[in-house]
């Protein structure tokens, strides 16, 4: 919990950095595929904990069927709890895959919106081009729809951007956490 009177975090501003910064950052090196391998592993996590848990409710079964009195009870009693905090941890790696799985989602659905570096240096190549040729004001117009198309393409990078940021935000804080065992 923060502290009384702290103040919040400052959100990024992704409209402040140019659209080669987030395309570079976006499509280099990592792609979705971590991603989703983290999730299945985290599927594999949440039946590895139902697979436990059947398992102890077997031994519990067989307790009860077997062996009667007090500590036959105290015993089963004394376990429940364990019983409980493993179907929790089951649901929340449950949880976990799945805010994994939207979290690629998104990650695919960002690099498809954002502009490649191709579009911008051949935005870039064309702007210099028509600068170069700019003789009597000629290619003023054309000057001007190229820089109105790198604006829409820096919106739609910082856009982009703002939206895979804050989806894959809300996924991973939807997932809570998980307290010592019993």
């Amino acid at each position: 919990m923060p502290a009384v009177g702290a103040i919040p975090p400052t959100p990024p501003i992704y409209g402040a950095a140019p659209p080669e910064v987030h395309s570079t950052l976006l499509n280099t090196c990592a792609t979705a595929a971590g991603i989703v391998a983290a999730g299945t592993s985290w599927s594999h996590v949440a039946a590895e904990y139902v697979a436990g848990m059947a398992e102890l409710e077997a031994i519990l079964a067989s307790v009860q069927a077997n062996y009667q009195g007090p500590s036959a009870e105290q015993f089963v009693m004394a376990h429940q709890p364990l019983l409980m905090w493993m179907a929790d941890v089951a649901a929340k790696a449950t949880m976990a895959a799945v805010a994994h799985g939207e979290i690629a989602i998104a990650y695919d659905a960002a690099v498809a919106m954002m502009p490649t570096m191709l579009e911008l240096i051949t935005n870039h190549v064309v702007h210099g081009v028509l600068v170069g040729t700019n003789f009597f004001g000629v290619n003023t117009i054309p000057i001007g729809m190229n820089e109105a198309d790198y604006i829409r393409m820096w919106d739609q990078a910082a856009v982009t951007q703002t939206t895979y940021d804050t989806t894959s935000t809300l996924a991973v804080d939807e997932i809570p956490d998980t307290p010592p065992s019993p």
